[in-house]
């Protein structure tokens, strides 16, 4: 089931982005990584089976502070519809006039 997790931490620099970045991306399941926010300090993880708690505890070991603030389970709709057929019967034509 595809999940978007949002994690809060305070990056200083552009070095510690990129630290966070790769490891979110080193995590299993993660398909992208964004941030978000006035100051760019929300991480807007998206994947498939990802380890929330893990991979905040990771986040808080190498930056020092990382607060997990949601995460939400997406539903995934089917991309092949299935196929739907309609018949119409159409009455028997009846004519007023008739030729005598």
């Amino acid at each position: 089931m595809k999940q978007t997790i949002t994690i809060e931490a305070q990056f200083r620099c552009a070095k510690c982005r990129s630290k966070a970045m790769e490891i979110a991306v080193a995590e299993d399941g993660v398909t992208s990584v964004a941030f978000k926010g006035a100051n760019r300090d929300q991480l807007v993880i998206t994947g498939d089976g990802v380890d929330a708690a893990g991979l905040a505890k990771s986040l808080r070991k190498k930056l020092g502070h990382a607060d997990l603030l949601s995460v939400e389970e997406k539903k995934t709709f089917c991309h092949h519809p299935h196929r739907l057929e309609f018949y119409i019967n159409k009455p028997p034509r009846t004519s007023a006039c008739t030729i005598l």
